[in-house]
């Protein structure tokens, strides 16, 4: 099983099992400081059109900066099956612009690992994603970056996390392999829609990422 460990950093240039493109910083060369490593050798000035007032980008980019990014999604659940949809999202850090959504069907079965007090457990599979928004080019999202990712997932009524002592109501737990041990850690903020089979969940944490100009 395949876990999407990437999601689990609070904080980072972490996107999809890699580094985010151009999270390095500029190059050796690159002495303008304000867009990608894609600069000639001593470029200190960006292509302006007439009317831009940015002073440092085209008009038809978006400067670089800071994004965050979450999940939410929605299943419906029965003894057999888990189907469902879920979205990994990017907005600005004020949460008023949508940069894109990658959304995906998911689909499971009971899970074979135990989760001791859990209502129920789930082995999801991601099938054929769609990407919306203007800046998915921008944020290096595409429709199938998460096609065939597997992992689980369990619904817990209350969790107690490990070591910390700290509690959780209604918490969605993820779960994957580590150091060749199965762990659920909590994972997302979850309601049973009028008490179940309905799930609607959203990731307790977001984590920032670095996106440059292309």
């Amino acid at each position: 099983m395949r876990a999407l460990a990437p999601l689990l950093v609070l904080c980072g240039c972490v996107l999809s099992g890699g580094v985010l493109p151009g999270c390095t910083g500029p190059t050796a060369d690159d002495t303008d400081g304000d867009t990608a490593d894609d600069e000639t050798a001593g470029d200190t000035a960006d292509v302006e059109t007439a009317g831009d007032t940015d002073t440092d980008l085209p008009d038809d980019k978006v400067d670089t900066g800071l994004a965050l990014v979450y999940v939410e999604g929605s299943a419906v659940t029965s003894v057999e099956a888990w189907i469902g949809e879920e979205a990994y999202v990017s907005t600005s850090t004020s949460g008023a612009i949508e940069h894109c959504r990658i959304t995906n069907v998911t689909e499971g079965v009971p899970s074979a690992e135990l989760c001791p007090g859990c209502s129920f457990a789930f082995d999801i599979v991601l099938g054929a994603g769609a990407a919306t928004g203007d800046n998915c080019e921008h944020m290096r999202f595409t429709a199938d970056m998460f096609e065939g990712d597997a992992w689980a997932y369990a619904f817990a009524p209350t969790y107690t996390y490990g070591s910390s002592g700290y509690t959780y109501d209604d918490v969605l737990l993820f779960g994957y392999e580590y150091g060749g041990t199965f762990v659920w850690t909590p994972w997302a903020f979850a309601e049973l829609v009028h008490g179940g089979p309905e799930i609607d969940y959203e990731s307790i944490f977001a984590y920032t990422a670095y996106y440059y100009a292309l």
